[in-house]
């Protein structure tokens, strides 16, 4: 894992191109037959400097790559047959045009998700910003509402009705028992009175 410096695209071969790192190796990418995930080779060309550039001759019909370094040297590779020359040039140029417009739809519908979530999230703050918030009067007191005033109401009488006091019992004298001390209160007075005749005799 390194800094690239250059990178050319094989003339002869859809799928080849080359890559030169500042660490001195070039590496050679074929997404036809080797896929996109790891170079077909890696060549190291100098071991004290970093390569400057890449070029393929055309005159050779893309056999010959120069390679050029930062001390100023130049490296000519004669490449194998396998790397110039495709076996089914038509099916490799199909092939990879299909693997270049997915990648590029793949790439734009990951830009269209990005803007997206980027408006949702815009529009989430302002609605945020929009919601209306609640008057406090000059005193920082919120406003007197007329619910809140009924359910203290309410509550106010379930406190009365819950501490109520209980009414005390008064009981009805009873008319017979009455004329019976009526009665003896009279014997009492006309036996004192008796007494006193007597007595006085």
């Amino acid at each position: 894992s390194c800094y690239l410096t250059s990178g050319v695209w094989s003339p002869t071969r859809p799928g080849v191109f080359y890559v030169t790192k500042q660490n001195g190796e070039l590496d050679v990418w074929d997404y036809y037959f080797k896929g996109q995930f790891q170079p077909a080779y890696t060549v190291k060309i100098s071991e004290q400097s970093s390569l400057t550039d890449v070029k393929i001759s055309l005159k050779s019909d893309g056999k010959y790559v120069g390679v050029g370094c930062h001390d100023g040297s130049v490296t000519i590779l004669e490449l194998c047959k396998s790397l110039y020359q495709s076996p089914n040039l038509n099916a490799e140029k199909q092939a990879m045009t299909q693997l270049f417009e997915r990648e590029t739809n793949r790439e734009k519908t990951l830009q269209a998700q990005k803007l997206a979530a980027r408006r949702a999230a815009k529009q989430a703050a302002l609605k945020k910003n929009k919601q209306p918030k609640k008057k406090a009067n000059n005193d920082g007191k919120q406003e007197f509402n007329l619910s809140d005033f009924s359910n203290i109401q309410a509550d106010f009488m379930k406190f009365i009705d819950a501490n109520k006091p209980e009414k005390p019992v008064i009981r009805q004298p009873n008319p017979s028992n009455n004329d019976n001390d009526n009665m003896d209160d009279r014997n009492q007075e006309e036996n004192q009175e008796n007494n006193d005749v007597v007595g006085n005799q």
